[in-house]
């Protein structure tokens, strides 16, 4: 067996455990990755539990709940091994202990548990509630509280357990059945039922003039990109698993709060959620009755006169909700041009990428020549010199959006 100095524990323990955040009672989280174990025969388990211990003693000097992630797993600690382990835990281990919450459960795992219950303590499997998946945990423990790799999410794909229907709902209700969980309150609705956040209409989620402010999911986005993401290069050109959208989505569709762009932690996620949401809105950004007032703009006009002119022309006639969200959204854009020798996103570049989110018509190829960069005359190229003129061209709407318009903090009913 090798013998390691303790930096190089303190790394397996780094990546093995992790102690952060709280679960919906308010009780601090110690998350385990047994993914992460590594092999018995060269780390002595014995020095690592002991390292462990000294890293969380203060912690369970109060409540606390472990969650367990079994997802690919690979090196086993024997049975006796872990028997005797638990046998040898300090008091405050077993009674702080209020919940064990085992994500996705393996059969060694059962058959495990099922073992440490009979022979250490029968008590212990009131605290156990076996977790399907990601979305099933979130009832309990908010995605933002904890750090959950990416390697789990595609665990979850690979297996099709991001399936998130009926059955998701009944497993629920059966895993609140012990003392510890029977009187938390469970939101069925979120599960299967909602009024939605993408493809609705603009009105119905910001009012008709943005009185209810900047959708949630728009908001989260382009803060979360403003902070994070004005370095990463091409951004808004590549895209996170479909399992990690569809995640997101579900999220704000059904208002799960406890799931958004900043715990899904994701650059790319966020600007493809940014993205989407304006593609699949029943209708455009730019109305396609407006095209020919792009194909008349005059790019050689004075840029202060020229603002103007697209105002009049253009933007005061969109709808409020129209002008209002391509304003928040050029407000990102700006920076990350601002940022292009790192991102090597220009404005140009931007603009191939977003023109054709923001126009659609019953006719595809006008709406294709209407997002291409021409010399003039088409949206993408309006959208390249709004994103380079952003502060004359808004200045006229007090477009800093995120000081005059109010963000929604919460999901609005639709009217």
């Amino acid at each position: 067996m090798e013998s390691l100095n303790e930096n190089e524990y303190r790394i397996i323990y780094s990546k093995l455990v992790s102690v952060k955040g709280k679960d919906n009672r308010n009780r601090q989280v110690v998350s385990l990755y047994l993914s992460c174990l590594p092999d018995p025969q060269i780390i002595d388990y014995d020095f690592l539990v002991k390292y462990a211990t000294n890293n969380l003693d203060s912690v369970v000097t109060n409540s606390y709940v472990i969650v367990l992630f079994c997802s690919d797993m690979i090196h086993k600690p024997s049975w006796s091994w872990i028997i005797q382990t638990y046998k040898e835990l300090e008091r405050n281990y077993k009674k702080n202990l209020k919940a064990l919450y085992i994500v996705h459960p393996s059969f060694w795992s059962k058959f495990l548990i099922s073992t440490l219950t009979k022979i250490v303590s029968p008590k212990f499997a009131k605290k156990i509630i076996w977790i399907t998946n990601l979305h099933h945990l979130s009832k309990y423990v908010p995605y933002n509280e904890i750090k959950i790799p990416f390697t789990i999410y595609e665990y979850e794909k690979k297996y099709s357990l991001d399936k998130i229907t009926s059955v998701d709902q009944e497993i629920i209700i059966d895993s609140s059945s012990s003392s510890e969980t029977s009187n938390s309150s469970i939101d069925t609705h979120s599960v299967n039922g909602s009024s939605g956040v993408f493809g609705v209409k603009l009105e119905d989620l910001m009012g008709y003039e943005g009185e209810l402010g900047i959708p949630k999911v728009v908001s989260d986005a382009i803060e979360y990109l403003l902070e994070n993401g004005l370095k990463e290069e091409g951004l808004f050109r590549r895209s996170p698993s479909s399992h990690l959208i569809k995640t997101a989505k579900e999220a704000y569709n059904n208002k799960n709060p406890n799931i958004t762009v900043q715990s899904l932690n994701s650059v790319h996620l966020a600007a493809v959620l940014l993205k989407t949401f304006v593609r699949e809105l029943p209708n455009p950004i730019f109305p396609s009755e407006f095209y020919p007032k792009f194909k008349k703009i005059n790019y050689e006009m004075n840029p202060e006169d020229l603002a103007v002119k697209i105002n009049e022309d253009i933007l005061d006639k969109i709808p409020s909700n129209n002008r209002i969200l391509f304003a928040e959204i050029c407000r990102l854009l700006k920076e990350v041009h601002l940022n292009s020798e790192v991102n090597l996103m220009t404005s140009s570049n931007l603009a191939i990428v977003w023109a054709p989110n923001l126009v659609r018509s019953g006719d595809p190829i006008e709406d294709f020549k209407m997002a291409t960069l021409a010399p003039e005359g088409t949206v993408g190229t309006f959208v390249r010199w709004a994103i380079e003129n952003y502060d004359r061209l808004f200045a006229y709407h007090n477009s800093s959006v995120s000081s005059s318009i109010k963000r929604n903090s919460y999901y609005p009913r639709r009217h």
